[in-house]
C-alpha cells in the first residue's frame, strides 16, 4: 500500500471515530438537557409548594383568617343593645337593634330590629401582622347568614382598608362590595373576592342590610370566613378551646381571685399573668372587693404582653378578678 493510501485510510478512520463521538456527545448533552429540565421541573413545584406553606405559616396555619369565625365565643355576654364588640373578634354597629347570642348552638349571631328603620352592622378587623402578609393576593370573604320573613330588602358585604393603621377608627375606607337579595326564612351563603392593596397596614370584612328595618326585622350571622384563593370553600370547623385561646391574644376575661405577697415596708406586690401573651400590652380593668386595691398603670415597667403588676398595702385586699383589652 502507498504512502497516500495508508493516510488516506488514517484519514477516514480518524473521521469516523470523530463522527462516533460527536454522536455519543450529542447523546449526552440530551441526557444533560433532560436532566436539567426535570430539576427545573421539580424547582418549581418545590417553589410552589414553599409558596403554599408559607401563605400557611403566614396565617397561623388558618384557612379561615377570621378569628371566632362561626360565633361561638362570647366572654364579655350574650346581649347588647349599644354599638361595640358583641361576640368576641365580632363588633357590631347597632341603631335600634338587640344583638344577641342565638340560642340555637348551631348558629351564631342574631340581630333583632326594635325601632322602626333601626340598623345593625357586623364586621372583624385584621391586625397589621396578617395584612402585610396578604398584600397584594387574592382573598375572599364568604358568610352563611339567614332573614326572617320581616326582613326587608337587600344585604350587602363590603370589604375596607387602610394604610394607616389596623385600629377600629382607621380601617374606614370602602374597598369593594356587593350587593345582593337573600331568601327570606332560609339559609344562604354569599361570598366577595377581593385583592388585598400592596400598601394595606389594615383591613375590615363586613356584613350589613343596604337600608334602615322595620321592626321585627331579624338577621343571623351563622358563620363566616375570610381565605386565601379566587373561590369561597367550605367553612373550616374549630372546636371551642382552640378558637378560645385565639380570641384571649385580644381579649380575656379572668375570674380568679389574685393576690399580692409581702415585698417591704408595708408594701404587697404581685405579677398577674394572662392565659395567653396578649396581642400588645392591654388596658386592665380590676374587679375589687370591698376597700381599694391599687393597680400599676400603664406603661409600667414590669409590665409586658404576658403580665400586668399589681401592688397594695394591705395583703387582704385581692382582686376578684379583671379584663384585658388588647382589641383593635
Amino acid at each position: 500500500m502507498s504512502e497516500l493510501s495508508t493516510a488516506t485510510a488514517a484519514l477516514t478512520l480518524a473521521a469516523s471515530e470523530m463522527k462516533g463521538a460527536k454522536e455519543s456527545f450529542e447523546l449526552v448533552r440530551q441526557d444533560a438537557d433532560a436532566a436539567i429540565d426535570q430539576v427545573q421541573q421539580e424547582m418549581v413545584s418545590t417553589k410552589a409548594e414553599v409558596q403554599t406553606h408559607s401563605d400557611v405559616f403566614s396565617t397561623h396555619g388558618r384557612r379561615n383568617l377570621l378569628i371566632n369565625g362561626k360565633p361561638q365565643v362570647w366572654q364579655a355576654g350574650e346581649t347588647f343593645t349599644e354599638t361595640g364588640y358583641c361576640a368576641d373578634q365580632w363588633f357590631a354597629n347597632l341603631s335600634g337593634a338587640v344583638c344577641t347570642r342565638d340560642p340555637n348552638p348551631e348558629k351564631g349571631i342574631m340581630f333583632a330590629i326594635n325601632q322602626d328603620q333601626g340598623f345593625g352592622q357586623l364586621h372583624q378587623l385584621i391586625e397589621t401582622a396578617v395584612v402585610k402578609q396578604l398584600r397584594d393576593k387574592q382573598l375572599t370573604f364568604s358568610v352563611e347568614f339567614a332573614i326572617n320573613s320581616e326582613f326587608d330588602g337587600d344585604l350587602v358585604l363590603e370589604i375596607f382598608y387602610s394604610n394607616a393603621g389596623d385600629s377600629e377608627a382607621e380601617v374606614t375606607n370602602s374597598l369593594t362590595s356587593k350587593r345582593f337579595t337573600p331568601t327570606k326564612s332560609e339559609v344562604g351563603v354569599e361570598a366577595l373576592t377581593f385583592t388585598v392593596p400592596s400598601d394595606a397596614l389594615g383591613l375590615r370584612v363586613a356584613i350589613l342590610p343596604a337600608n334602615g328595618q322595620p321592626i321585627n326585622s331579624q338577621m343571623g350571622l351563622y358563620n363566616a370566613q375570610l381565605e386565601i384563593g379566587a373561590s369561597n370553600t367550605a367553612f373550616e370547623f374549630t372546636n371551642y378551646a382552640d378558637e378560645f385561646l385565639k380570641c384571649c391574644r385580644f381579649f380575656y376575661i379572668s375570674k380568679d381571685s389574685h393576690f399580692t405577697r409581702y415585698y417591704s415596708g408595708g408594701n404587697y406586690n404581685a405579677d398577674v399573668y394572662y392565659l395567653v401573651p396578649m396581642r400588645t400590652l392591654p388596658s386592665i380593668i380590676p374587679v375589687f372587693f370591698g376597700g381599694s386595691f391599687n393597680v400599676a398603670q400603664w406603661p409600667y415597667e414590669n409590665d409586658t404582653e404576658t403580665k400586668f403588676h399589681m401592688n397594695s398595702g394591705d395583703s387582704a385586699s385581692p382582686i376578684l378578678g379583671y379584663t384585658a383589652d388588647a382589641r383593635l
